[in-house]
């Protein structure tokens, strides 16, 4: 036997295919990692949310070895802080839970991933943002709760925590606070922790193999591409009609019918063969018990028939007065089109902006 032939090539000696069914799954296991990291990077939340989709049938039920367990633990952190300003998403059965109150009980499985002083530098920012995109959203009262929850649930330096008290309690939205501990921030400080990642748990395997099968593919085309120019201009030249229909040669003509087209593109292709695609099995295999990329959503619509539109009036809280004095604080009266742009009034329109600051102004509340 030729000792260069492959084991899946030798009659005798067949490969199982369980077995070359979990190299397989341990490719795309990768891709799909890396792709939804692109998707993080690039912000395209869309494509983000089907590739964990994706990743997630792939990965549920199925044993992993460690790194891939890491990854899953990854994704499911990072679908967290794409959906962070989304307080209607929920990670948990406690619809409570936002999802960055989740990010930040999954990053505390994850220290032994980074540099302790990015683990606390983002710890604080999950923690900060936590509370702040509930402000930010006029939920006010999601803010006390989420605060609450962070005392309980971690431990926060007694600065930061003393600091989110004061602004949660005078509702602080724009406090300079925010700034210093922006959403932006806490995307940027996660994006060099995934980089730093991506480096010790490489997963190109497959993008890499693409690449050359494309630039391949480019390569070829731009040799074809003069053959083909040249192949249609001589099929031109032949179908121009001739001049006299009434002389044409009826056996001339049923030949060309029946000519087969040409195919201008080969369908044999060489198959690529990687010389280093082979990874280590592992020895010891577990199942993961934590589900990091499932979604659950909460706050579901009861859903009405379609002939019948009930519509009822909804009081303006305590929240929404707020926004409306600090949107007329910034703008002024009658801007109620840029107040609307920067501020969260649910299902809001001008004239009902307008129409409550008139009733404000009347009671003498403003």
């Amino acid at each position: 036997m030729d000792g260069d032939a492959s084991p899946a090539a030798t009659p005798d000696a067949p490969v199982p295919f369980s077995d070359a069914q979990k190299v397989v799954r341990a490719w795309m296991v990768d891709f799909l990692f890396l792709s939804a990291s692109h998707c993080f990077r690039e912000g395209n939340s869309e494509e983000f949310g089907r590739t964990v989709r994706s990743f997630a049938a792939l990965t549920d039920g199925c044993p992993l070895e460690d790194h891939q367990i890491k990854k899953k633990t990854v994704s499911g952190f990072l679908a967290r802080i794409m959906d962070g300003r989304n307080l209607d998403v929920n990670y948990d059965q406690d619809i409570a839970v936002t999802p960055l109150m989740s990010a930040v009980s999954m990053w505390e499985t994850m220290k032994d991933m980074v540099d302790p002083s990015l683990h606390l530098k983002i710890k604080q920012l999950l923690c900060v943002q936590s509370v702040g995109v509930c402000l930010e959203k006029g939920r006010s009262s999601l803010a006390i709760k989420t605060l609450a929850w962070l005392e309980k649930e971690c431990e926060l330096p007694q600065k930061l925590q003393m600091k989110l008290s004061s602004v949660v309690n005078k509702r602080e939205v724009y406090n300079q606070f925010f700034s210093s501990f922006s959403f932006k921030r806490l995307l940027d400080c996660v994006q060099a922790f995934l980089d730093s990642f991506l480096q010790e748990n490489p997963s190109g395997f497959l993008i890499k193999a693409a690449t050359k099968v494309v630039q391949a593919q480019q390569e070829r085309g731009e040799q074809m591409q003069p053959a083909e120019e040249q192949e249609a201009t001589s099929t031109s030249s032949e179908d121009q009609p001739s001049a006299s229909p009434s002389n044409k040669d009826p056996d001339l003509s049923s030949q060309t019918e029946r000519r087969p087209k040409r195919m201008l593109y080969t369908t044999c292709l060489q198959p690529w063969k990687p010389e280093t695609g082979k990874r280590a099995s592992a020895v010891t295999r577990r199942t993961p018990k934590l589900k990091a990329t499932r979604l659950f959503y909460g706050r579901k619509k009861t859903s009405k028939p379609d002939n019948t539109q009930i519509t009822k009036k909804k009081k303006w809280s305590f929240e929404e007065d707020q926004q409306l004095k600090a949107g007329v604080k910034r703008y002024g009266v009658g801007n109620w089109a840029r107040i609307l742009q920067e501020f969260n009034f649910e299902h809001r329109t001008g004239v009902m902006l307008k129409d409550r600051w008139r009733t404000m102004s009347r009671l003498n509340i403003v």
